[in-house]
C-alpha cells in the first residue's frame, strides 16, 4: 500500500525542517520536498539521507545528499526566458521591468538572478541595435499580491518608455498583464507557469510568451523516482524537467496545439 502524507511549512524554513524530521521519526520510506530555498533545506535533506531516509527535491539542491534530483537550475530557466524576450525586441529599444512577489520561493529568485545575467549584459551591449535600459529599482518588486494590478497601473503612468515586464511566475504576470490592459498601452508581459489560465491570455494577446512549466510532470517524476528508491532500484537516473518542453516557447502561434497536447483541452 502507498500512504501519502501532505505538509505545508507555510514559507517558513524551519517549520520545513521540523517537518521532515517528523517524517523520519514516524518512519516514512521516503519524503518529496517542495523546498522553500535550495540552501537551507541542504542540513535537513542530508540529516534525512543519513538516518536512510532518501529525499527527493522537486527542484536541484546542489551540495545536499539527495539520491536524485528532478528538475533543471531555474537560473537556467530564467536565462533561457530573458533570452526569447530579447528576441521580440531584436533591433528594438526595450525598458524592462521584472516582477516578483517578495519573500516567497527561492527558486524564484533563482529565476530573477537568471533574468539578470542575460539583462544585464543586454544592457552593457544593446540587442542588435537596440537600447536595452532596466529599471531595477522600479517598485514593482515591492509589491504584494492585492496591490499589484493597480501598482502596474501607476508605474507605467509614471514611466512611460516601459515596453516589457517579466514575471518570475504565473501570479504576477496575471496580475500585470490586467494592469496592462486597464492602460491600454503597447507593453508586452513574459512569464514562467502555463496553466489554462494563462494560455487563455496568450490567444488573447494579454499574454506575450511564456514558458511552460508544468508542476503535475515534476510531481510524477518525484513519485516515479521515489517509488524505484522504496523497491531497491539502486540506479534511479537524475531527471531534467519534463525534457519535452525545456526548450519550448509558448506564444499565440503555438500555444492552442499546446494546450491539446498536453491537456486535451481547447481554449475559447
Amino acid at each position: 500500500d502507498l500512504n501519502l502524507q501532505f505538509n505545508n511549512a507555510d514559507n517558513d524554513v524551519t517549520a520545513e525542517a521540523a517537518q521532515m524530521d517528523s517524517a523520519v521519526n514516524q518512519g516514512a520510506a521516503g519524503i518529496i520536498l517542495f523546498y522553500i530555498d535550495p540552501t537551507s533545506c541542504i542540513p535537513a535533506i542530508d540529516k534525512a539521507v543519513d538516518a536512510g531516509v532518501p529525499v527527493i527535491p522537486c527542484f536541484p539542491a546542489p551540495g545536499s545528499k539527495a539520491p536524485v534530483t528532478v528538475g533543471d537550475s531555474e537560473v537556467e530557466r530564467g536565462k533561457f526566458v530573458m533570452q526569447q524576450v530579447l528576441k521580440d525586441f531584436e533591433g528594438k529599444d526595450m525598458t524592462v521591468v521584472l516582477a516578483n512577489i517578495p519573500e516567497q520561493y527561492g527558486i524564484l529568485d533563482d529565476r530573477m538572478l537568471g533574468y539578470e545575467l542575460v539583462l544585464s549584459q543586454a544592457v552593457k551591449e544593446g540587442n542588435k541595435g537596440g537600447k536595452v535600459t532596466y529599471l531595477k529599482d522600479s517598485n514593482i518588486l515591492e509589491l504584494e499580491a492585492d496591490q499589484w494590478t493597480q501598482g502596474v497601473v501607476d508605474l507605467l503612468a509614471a514611466n512611460e518608455s516601459v515596453n516589457c515586464i517579466v514575471a518570475a511566475y504565473g501570479a504576477p504576470a496575471l496580475y500585470c498583464a490586467a494592469g496592462v490592459q486597464q492602460t491600454g498601452k503597447d507593453v508586452n508581459v513574459y512569464g514562467i507557469d502555463a496553466d489554462m489560465n494563462m494560455c487563455q491570455k496568450i490567444k488573447d494577446g494579454e499574454i506575450t510568451g511564456l514558458f511552460p512549466y508544468d508542476a503535475k510532470s515534476n510531481a510524477y517524476m518525484c513519485l516515479f523516482s521515489m517509488l524505484r528508491l522504496i523497491n531497491g532500484d539502486q540506479n534511479v537516473p537524475n531527471f531534467s524537467y519534463a525534457p519535452q518542453y525545456a526548450t519550448m516557447w509558448l506564444t499565440k502561434d503555438n500555444v492552442e496545439d499546446y494546450v491539446t497536447k498536453q491537456w486535451g483541452k481547447t481554449l475559447s
